[in-house]
């Protein structure tokens, strides 16, 4: 198994807002100048790797937080919610009266389970 199909895909993930998800276990990444593809690896802690002639220092790599699905159910509370598999489809569902009142019958659908929380919790979060 791949650490790619633990997370959301790398279009759902540059998504994420900054602030969310800052202690992700994962990210995606890139290594710029190698010619690599775009692939998940635990996160690191990187010094800045070469100034850019502008005052600023940067790192040659992407790191765009990859929550797995525990990180983004946990990202849910106090809300409760949970995740329903049937065969090769995922339906995360708002589980709280109080909720529901709010963001009515929320739901999403993806044979990655990490998708369907992803885009659920950025449904909730712009209500």
């Amino acid at each position: 198994m791949k650490l790619e199909s633990l997370v959301p895909p790398l279009e759902d993930c540059q998504k994420i807002p900054n602030g969310w998800f800052p202690d992700s276990a994962l990210v995606w990444n890139i290594h710029e100048g190698k010619g690599e593809q775009w692939h998940v690896e635990p996160r690191k802690i990187r010094k800045p790797r070469y100034y850019d002639g502008y005052g600023r220092t940067s790192s040659s790599h992407a790191d765009i937080s990859a929550p797995t699905l525990a990180e983004i159910m946990a990202a849910f509370r106090p809300n409760v919610c949970y995740c329903k598999i049937l065969g090769n489809q995922a339906t995360v569902h708002l589980n709280s009266d109080e909720d529901y009142a709010i963001y009515g019958n929320e739901w999403e659908c993806d044979e990655n389970p990490a998708a369907a929380a992803l885009r659920l919790l950025f449904k909730i979060k712009e209500a």
